[in-house]
């Protein structure tokens, strides 16, 4: 079975990146540095795939890419406000490291699931 590179795919390897970065404040400020370096690990590791996803994409696609983002930054920010009402709700306060690591990961889901969705079945 062989993939073909995808500018959705490569969007999702970003995202993954960016929400793996996004939960980095709660490892610094909970001490966690075993698990911080192998979730440093894990990001860099997800980042050269995307490279190497990036090189094999045509530039049509390559093209598609900063609107997709754009997209996913979108949700990121209705993640984050949604999960803010909740902690302000269920809690009376917002801690902004829970809010970014929940939100971004909330918009993750919001953007596949969009993604999904919108996924136009096989001709």
């Amino acid at each position: 079975m062989t993939l073909t590179p995808s500018v959705e795919r490569l969007c999702i390897m970003l995202s993954l990146v960016a929400v793996i970065l996004a939960t980095l404040p709660r490892y610094l400020i909970g001490e966690h540095n075993e698990r911080l370096i192998l979730i440093v690990l894990a990001a860099l590791a997800l980042a050269v795939v995307s490279a190497v996803q990036w090189y094999q994409l045509s530039s049509a696609h390559r093209r598609r890419l900063p609107g997709l983002l754009g997209r996913f930054g979108a949700c990121v920010v209705v993640g984050i406000v949604v999960m803010s009402g909740w902690q302000f709700l269920a809690r009376g306060g917002i801690d902004m490291a829970i809010a970014l690591s929940q939100g971004a990961t909330l918009g993750l889901l919001l953007y596949v699931l969009g993604l999904w969705l919108r996924k136009k079945p096989a001709q």
